[in-house]
């Protein structure tokens, strides 16, 4: 018998199956980007849909990271074939303003997105807009509560700007958005301002005269009313302004002694004022044709409780 041997030492060890290349997922959203507005206090839902092409051997799971804290997830997504439905909703008691943020969609193998299908990541943006009411008179509107549905981390606050009146006390401030509206004693007069909330730039300035009494201005329907007067009459005039440029637009009138002048209140195009010889008489005026409404005397009997 003949036989031979190989070299090499002997046989060679098995190796093990390569690991197959993870299934390239691509992923298209129904839209890209979500403008949000949402009124102070109220919430809203918004989302869109992922879908996907391609298939593989291993779970499919769909991963949502979304960016800041004023939306969530509002459950999780859903799948529907080769799609994923995902709802988000803002959370409750927002700050007001406008802020841009970020969703990202991806698809995972599991849960825990340790592992990420190729092609799978998108970004989704929201442009969310929160509008809050006007800070429109004294504790700010009609119901005088100075209540506003918000919540504000005051460690993130700080000075923006300041405004100089010298040694002068400003008044109460009325505000909406983007403009905050107070009166201040100058040289010259008491002046009416427009300020930019943002920056602290006076955007206008209105001259009431040189008035020795004033109160707070009002904000109502793009208009700005103050009680100033330098003494005694039946007709001092009110005089209304317009809130964008500081234009007038004429004037409604009330009688009164003196004193400092309290703040109007805005209910529409309706303003309501007290005043009056001993600050007993309550005024409506429409400020929209510059009348008088009505006016009613406190002290007279059955007005004690006049509302």
């Amino acid at each position: 018998m003949v036989y031979g041997c190989g070299g090499g030492g002997g046989a060679s060890a098995p190796q093990p199956a390569p690991t197959p290349a993870l299934a390239n997922l691509p992923v298209t959203l129904s839209t890209s980007s979500a403008n949000v507005t949402v009124d102070e206090g109220q919430s809203q839902t918004f989302g869109f849909t992922a879908s996907y092409s391609g298939t593989s051997t291993s779970p499919i799971v769909a991963d949502v990271r979304v960016d800041g804290q004023r939306y969530t997830l509002n459950g999780t997504p859903t799948a529907s074939g080769t799609s994923f439905n995902v709802s988000l909703k803002t959370a409750s008691m927002l700050p007001g303003g406008t802020s841009t943020g970020n969703v990202t969609f991806r698809l995972c193998t599991s849960a825990d997105c340790s592992t990420v299908y190729p092609g799978s990541t998108q970004t989704f943006t929201v442009n969310l807009d929160v509008r809050l009411r006007d800070w429109a008179t004294f504790q700010r509107d009609a119901a005088h509560t100075g209540y506003v549905a918000v919540n504000y981390n005051t460690a993130d606050f700080t000075s923006a700007w300041s405004f100089a009146t010298g040694q002068n006390q400003p008044s109460e401030i009325a505000a909406r958005r983007g403009s905050i509206f107070v009166n201040v004693r100058q040289e010259d007069g008491v002046l009416s301002r427009a300020i930019n909330a943002e920056n602290g730039t006076v955007i206008w300035s209105y001259n009431l005269g040189r008035n020795v009494y004033f109160g707070g201005p009002a904000y109502g329907n793009g208009r700005v009313a103050s009680l100033s007067m330098s003494s005694y009459s039946d007709s001092i005039p009110i005089q209304l302004i317009t809130a964008d440029s500081g234009r007038s637009l004429g004037v409604v009138t009330y009688a009164s002694q003196g004193g400092q002048g309290g703040v109007p209140t805005f209910v529409g195009d309706d303003l309501y004022y007290q005043a009056g010889e001993f600050g007993n008489v309550v005024y409506a005026a429409n400020t929209a044709f510059k009348t008088q409404i009505w006016q009613r005397d406190t002290f007279q009997p059955g007005a004690e409780g006049f509302v």
